[in-house]
């Protein structure tokens, strides 16, 4: 009888870990896809029925694909000769101040890297993080006149290729020098722009809020994706952008994943942790009775024992 009840229990067991490990997968796999929530949370709060055949119907995003190619590619989206926006005075002596103040510095840091050609890859670094400072000490500086960042952002950018320009001893390292500040430009914008990729959730009604930027392919996803390349080049803040999306007429706090979708993308997380508190009492509830079984069989051996000491001390007595 007890061999078959430590069987049973050890089933039990088995069965519970096996549980217990289906649900830690589940949230290994689902628990940081901020897109399989987000489409979760829109049937939870009672998605309409033709958001859900939109996003099934994969010949109809091969016929918008056509309409709208993807975007394949940040080097594409970023690409581009623009022009020097014309400057006023206030953005010229921004320039100047911005450019002794912050620029220089970094220059000095990397004079001999920028004088012979070598060593540039950790000065694109530096000038990666120097220009994402710059956009943000312009933005404070200019946070009543957005219209002047645009051109205070080139006006720092065209005086940097200047100097080091200037600093290069021969041909190679003054293509290099271009070749860093080029990879620094880009490399800063791409770096907002994969946040704000991840940050805000697509507003095409076929969506339903359902996918991020980031996640969503089509070409409904286009329109808000060149709002922030544009915003990014005029020298906004992400949070800027971010309340731009939200004040636009398609917008709305939805805009950043928040709003009536926030109990939604809740609710798989609360039902994860319900599962696991459910499997951590069923494994309570086979290991009490198993160590009350055990208790009870060592209380029957120690009055087994007592008898016969008692029978033994009688024996000696008579």
């Amino acid at each position: 009888m007890t061999g078959r009840r430590q069987r049973a229990d050890a089933e039990c067991l088995r069965r519970g870990h096996l549980l217990a490990a289906t649900v830690g997968l589940l949230v290994l796999v689902n628990g940081f896809n901020r897109e399989s929530w987000l489409r979760f949370s829109a049937r939870v709060e009672g998605a309409p029925r033709g958001a859900d055949e939109g996003r099934a119907d994969p010949e109809a995003h091969d016929h918008e694909d056509h309409e709208h190619p993807h975007d394949h590619s940040a080097h594409t989206e970023l690409a581009g000769v623009e022009h020097d926006p014309p400057a006023s005075d206030v953005a010229l002596e921004m320039v100047e101040t911005v450019f002794e103040n912050q620029v220089e510095p970094v220059i000095a840091s990397f004079e001999q890297s920028f004088a012979l050609g070598n060593g540039l890859a950790s000065a694109t670094n530096a000038l990666r993080v120097l220009l994402n400072d710059v956009r943000e000490t312009v933005a404070q500086a200019l946070s009543d006149r957005p219209e002047e960042r645009r051109s205070v952002l080139f006006g720092v950018r065209r005086r940097l290729e200047s100097r080091l320009s200037e600093l290069a001893q021969n041909e190679a390292a003054r293509e290099g020098n271009q070749a860093a500040v080029n990879d620094a430009v880009e490399g800063e914008l791409l770096q907002h722009r994969e946040q704000l990729y991840t940050t805000i959730v697509c507003w095409c009604p076929k969506e339903n809020w359902t996918r991020s930027l980031k996640g969503c392919p089509d070409g409904c996803a286009n329109e808000q994706k060149s709002m922030i390349v544009n915003w990014l080049r005029s020298g906004l803040t992400n949070d800027e952008i971010i309340a731009r999306l939200i004040a636009h007429p398609k917008g709305g706090e939805q805009v950043r994943g928040t709003g009536k979708g926030a109990a939604g993308y809740l609710f798989p997380f609360l039902i994860l942790a319900f599962g696991s508190l459910m499997v951590g009492a069923a494994l309570l509830r086979v290991r009490k009775p198993h160590a009350s079984a055990k208790a009870q069989e060592s209380g029957a051996d120690d009055a087994c024992w007592d008898d016969e000491i008692e029978e033994q001390l009688r024996e000696m007595d008579a």
